[in-house]
Parts: structure tokens; C-alpha cells; sequence
């Protein structure tokens, strides 16, 4: 199976032949192709809505590589994000927007707000994780590149 930095190098290179000239991909994967959509939710836009302008939002966790991997999706939805602002009021908006959800806390290494709710049969689980990238973000002397490599590059 193709390593992501070699998955994303040929699919970068086939943007950029004209469409009368690709190659079908030929790929170690379940699909022929990889898009965008294997990572869309429709719930990350109303999330997007609950999101303050400066909050920085990263998906990881299992959703991201079972997408990569190309599972299917089951009745049971579990995706988790690192916030950089307060969790719990985002994860308040995001219940507001909805007009439904049950708010948790979780203990772990640090405070963990979750929300649970149901579309029909299907459970959705969400869970938000703060992230102080503050130190990067009032640094004046990176512009936007040097923070984002910043952000990456925290341990």
C-alpha cells in the first residue's frame, strides 16, 4: 500500500497533467481514486459555524485514518478534534446549532468536551481537545507559514 507522502505526490502530479493526457492511477487501495469527500461529514459544517475566527480546528485521530484506509462507515461515528479555544463553549455552540447533543467532560490529559447525538440509528460522537498554541499565535515575528509549521511541529 502507497505511504501517504507518495499517495499525495502522484495526485498532485496528475492535477497538474491536462485531463487528456492522465494515466489512470494505479493504486494499492480498495478505490481507484481518493477525493476529498471520503473526509466530509456533513456536521463539520455546522461545526464550522460553532467555530470562533481565530480557533484553529484539526481533525486526527481514527476517523482520518479509517478514511485513509477506506473503511466503511458504521452506525457508530467517533471523530476527534484539537481545538485552540475553550472546548466546552464550542462544543455548546455546535449543540445550539444542532438543537440537540449531550454535552460530556473527560478527564484524560487534559479536558475533553464530547457530544453525543443520534440521526436516526446512527450515533455520532465528537470529541474536542484544547490545544494552547497561544505562545505561536501572538508570536508577531512568524507570518502565517512559519505558525502553521509551528502548530505542526508541537509535541
Amino acid at each position: 500500500m502507497l505511504g501517504i507522502e507518495k499517495l499525495l505526490e502522484k495526485l498532485i502530479q496528475r492535477q497538474k497533467t491536462p485531463k487528456s493526457e492522465r494515466e489512470e492511477l494505479n493504486l494499492d487501495i480498495k478505490t481507484k481514486y481518493v477525493h476529498g469527500l471520503l473526509f466530509y461529514n456533513t456536521y463539520f459544517d455546522h461545526l464550522s459555524k460553532a467555530l470562533g475566527k481565530d480557533t484553529v480546528c484539526l481533525i486526527v485521530g481514527g476517523w482520518i485514518r479509517d478514511r485513509l484506509l477506506n473503511k466503511s462507515v458504521k452506525s457508530s461515528i467517533d471523530v476527534d478534534f484539537i481545538v485552540t479555544t475553550d472546548p466546552f463553549e464550542i462544543v455548546k455552540k455546535f449543540r445550539e446549532i444542532l438543537g440537540r447533543g449531550d454535552i460530556f467532560s473527560f478527564e484524560k490529559e487534559k479536558d475533553v468536551a464530547t457530544i453525543i447525538f443520534y440521526e436516526g440509528e446512527i450515533r455520532y460522537r465528537f470529541d474536542f481537545s484544547y490545544l494552547d498554541i497561544s505562545d505561536i499565535m501572538e508570536n508577531s515575528q512568524l507570518d502565517f507559514y512559519d505558525k502553521e509549521r509551528a502548530i505542526i511541529d508541537r509535541e
